[in-house]
C-alpha cells in the first residue's frame, strides 16, 4: 500500500495535494510544506481560479509567497475575476508582499475585470503603506477604471483622508471626472467626508473657482448638501458667499431649496444676500417656498428676505 501511495505521488501529485490540504498548509504558514511541494506550483486551487501565490499574497503569508516565487511561481497569473497576486496583496494591506511581488516583476498596471488597479484598491481601503510602495514602483496615480474612477476618487468615495493626502502629495489630478462627470471633490461632498475635502483644499486651492461645468463652486456644493462645518472652513478661506453659477444660483438659494436650515442660518449670519435672485427672477425666499418649510421661510422673512 505504501508503495502505491508513493507511486501515486510521483505520477499524480495534484491528486495528493488536494485543495483542502493546500489551504490548511497556508493557514498554518507551513513554509516547509511548500518548499517540498511536488505538485504544479501554478495550478489553480479553488473555484475562483486562484493559485497558491494568489492565496498566499491575499492572506499575508510572506514567507510562503517568497518560497513560491523562488520556485518560479507565475507572478502575473490571472484569476477568474481578473485578480492577480499583486491586486490581492494590495487590497488586503500586505505592503511587504507587494514589494516582493514588484521585485519579481509583477505587472503594476494589471487590472481586474472592472479595470481596478492595485493603487485603487489600496486607496479605497486607506492602506497608506501599500500606496507608498506602489507609488515608489511607478503606479499610475491618475489611472481610471471602467467607471472613470481614479485612486483619488476612491478615497473620496470611502472617506479615506490619509490616503487622499498620500495621493495629493504625489500630485494626483483633482480635475479629472468619472463617467458621471464627478470629480473627487464632488464625490467627497456628495458622500459627506469633510476630512477628505479639507485635505483637497489644503494646498493653495482657490476656493472660489468653479468646480463643475455649470459654474458651481465648492461653497455651492457644500450648501446644497448641508455641510455647514466645511462651509465654515471655506468662509475662513475667503469663499465668496454671493457667487452665482451660470443660472444665477447662489449657495444660499441651494441651501434654502434643499431645506438645509442650519446652513441657511450660518450663511445669513455671515451676510449672504437674502434677496439675491437667479436669472429667472426667483429669490431665495421663492426657493425656500418650493419645499414649504415654514421654519425656514419664517427665518428668511425675519432676516429681511422678500
Amino acid at each position: 500500500m505504501k508503495h502505491l501511495l508513493i507511486l501515486a505521488l510521483l505520477l499524480f501529485p495534484s491528486v495528493i495535494y488536494c485543495e483542502e490540504t493546500l489551504t490548511s498548509a497556508l493557514a498554518a504558514d507551513d513554509v516547509a510544506y511548500f518548499q517540498n511541494y511536488k505538485g504544479d506550483i501554478n495550478q489553480t486551487v479553488d473555484s475562483n481560479g486562484n493559485t497558491l501565490l494568489m492565496l498566499a499574497s491575499a492572506g499575508g503569508h510572506s514567507a510562503i509567497a517568497q518560497t513560491l516565487l523562488d520556485r518560479k511561481a507565475d507572478v502575473n497569473r490571472v484569476g477568474k475575476s481578473g485578480s492577480t497576486a499583486l491586486l490581492m496583496a494590495s487590497e488586503n494591506g500586505h505592503a511587504d508582499i507587494v514589494q516582493v511581488l514588484l521585485d519579481h516583476h509583477a505587472d503594476i498596471r494589471a487590472t481586474d475585470m472592472f479595470g481596478t488597479t492595485a493603487l485603487m484598491l489600496a486607496s479605497a481601503n486607506g492602506l497608506t503603506n501599500v500606496q507608498k510602495v506602489l507609488l515608489k514602483g511607478k503606479a499610475d496615480i491618475n489611472a481610471a477604471d471602467k467607471g472613470g474612477m481614479t485612486p483619488l476618487m476612491w478615497t473620496a468615495r470611502f472617506g479615506q483622508a490619509a490616503a487622499a493626502r498620500v495621493l495629493l502629495d504625489a500630485k494626483a489630478n483633482l480635475s479629472v471626472t468619472n463617467v458621471k462627470g464627478l470629480t473627487a471633490m464632488m464625490m467627497a461632498m456628495q458622500y459627506g467626508y469633510p476630512d477628505v475635502l479639507n485635505e483637497m483644499i489644503r494646498d493653495h486651492f482657490d476656493v472660489n473657482r468653479a468646480v463643475d461645468s455649470k459654474g458651481g463652486t465648492l461653497l455651492m456644493w457644500a450648501a446644497y448638501y448641508g455641510h455647514t462645518d466645511f462651509i465654515r472652513t471655506l468662509v475662513s478661506k475667503n469663499a465668496n458667499l454671493n457667487a452665482a453659477d451660470k443660472k444665477g444660483f447662489t449657495a444660499l438659494m441651494l441651501a434654502a431649496y434643499n431645506c438645509r436650515t442650519d446652513t441657511v442660518k450660518f450663511l445669513v449670519s455671515k451676510k449672504a444676500d437674502v434677496n439675491a435672485v437667479d436669472h429667472d427672477g426667483n429669490s431665495v425666499l421663492k426657493w425656500a417656498s418650493v419645499r414649504n418649510n415654514a421654519e425656514l421661510i419664517d427665518f428668511l422673512k425675519k432676516s429681511g428676505a422678500k
